[in-house]
């Protein structure tokens, strides 16, 4: 068939064929090759970001031992102080419940205990119910037979609704100290 085409003809035949292969070669292997490449360099990237943070958590390693350990200390109750904060809690629940105040977030304070003050358990909740509804927790909290007492709190309107949000620093006062 080659001997039937002129030179220029078979100039142009040997072009295009070359020109289907090197595409064919280009879409079959380099772009494959490249798009795999720029992956992998994505992911080295992201290795090495990852290896950086880890090196440096590794160099202050002690520091954050040392603030655990402190932070743990804090932290540690007797059987006897679980139990009664595990009472607190659930009382805390009924009284909510029973004066219609929804309970957003209960926090223990875990602080250091000073021998000067009163002994007992401090809990912090955070709450949202309506003035009507806040009246009869902070009775309830105050009539309960457990000897809770209000620290602190604080109310906040929130615009364009009925619904307050109130902060509670409630302190549980402990016979057994």
């Amino acid at each position: 068939m080659l001997k039937f085409l002129t030179q220029k003809e078979k100039i142009i035949l040997s072009v295009a064929a070359g020109l289907i292969t090197a595409g064919i070669v280009f879409n079959f292997l380099i772009i494959p090759t490249l798009t795999e490449n720029a992956r992998l360099n994505g992911e080295i990237r992201i290795t090495r970001g990852k290896f950086l943070r880890y090196t440096k958590l590794l160099a202050s390693k002690r520091d954050i031992q040392e603030k655990y350990e402190k932070f743990y200390a804090s932290f540690k109750m007797s059987r006897i102080e679980q139990d009664a904060l595990a009472g607190i809690l659930s009382e805390f629940e009924d009284l909510a419940g029973a004066s219609g105040v929804h309970i957003v977030d209960i926090r223990p304070d875990m602080a250091e205990k000073d021998p000067g003050k009163v002994k007992g358990i401090t809990v912090e909740l955070r709450v949202k119910g309506t003035s009507d509804a806040y009246m009869k927790f902070i009775y309830a909290i105050e009539n309960s037979l457990s000897l809770l007492r209000i620290k602190k709190f604080q109310l906040n309107a929130k615009p364009n609704s009925q619904t307050l949000e109130g902060v509670f620093s409630i302190l549980q006062l402990s016979p057994l100290e």
